[in-house]
């Protein structure tokens, strides 16, 4: 991925963590939010995808095609967002 693609990346998991993590306690999305802004896009990407589990958030039918995008954008196992199909 070019580097001018990681802002992108930045831009849509914060847009994702907003739309998303309204059920998530505030540690949790302080957590992700940070790794974004760290550039540990697959670590935040993970943590949401396991705290929305956790805590049974699901994403709207938009989200969850954005999430699963974004996963193979950053090639990450796709069982991260799968389970939100299931």
């Amino acid at each position: 991925m070019m580097s001018g693609d990681w802002g992108e990346v930045a831009v849509e998991l914060n847009a994702l963590l907003a739309e998303t993590a309204s059920d998530l306690p505030q540690q949790d999305r302080e957590n992700v939010a940070g790794f974004i802004d760290v550039g540990e896009f697959g670590v935040a990407f993970e943590t949401l995808c396991t705290q929305m589990y956790e805590y049974d958030v699901l994403p709207s039918p938009d989200a969850r095609a954005r999430l699963a995008a974004l996963g193979r954008r950053l090639e990450l196992d796709p069982s991260y967002w799968e389970f939100f199909d299931g």
